[in-house]
């Protein structure tokens, strides 16, 4: 079984598991919007955070057994756009 914890590293919420550190989501960073299985999007996305938001949309696919796959990153509006499939 596998044990997660949090941590708050430089204004970051880390998720501890047995693979390492995963980005959960920055304070005052990317965060999920109207997500479910399908899919959703990420808000406040830069290209600096492109990275932590893709990684955010694939911890959350995973809750379903899936991956996360961008569907459209619109920069000017801060928002990644992502479906979940199957892996």
């Amino acid at each position: 079984m596998s044990r997660r914890s949090s941590l708050l590293v430089f204004g970051c919420v880390v998720g501890l598991g047995l693979q390492g550190c995963i980005l959960i989501s920055a304070v005052a960073g990317c965060s999920l919007e109207s997500a479910n299985q399908a899919g959703g999007s990420v808000t406040r996305v830069t290209e600096f955070t492109e990275a932590g938001a893709i990684s955010l949309a694939d911890e959350h696919c995973r809750h379903y057994g899936r991956v996360a796959q961008v569907t459209g990153l619109q920069l000017a509006a801060s928002r990644l756009i992502f479906d979940c499939v199957a892996p």
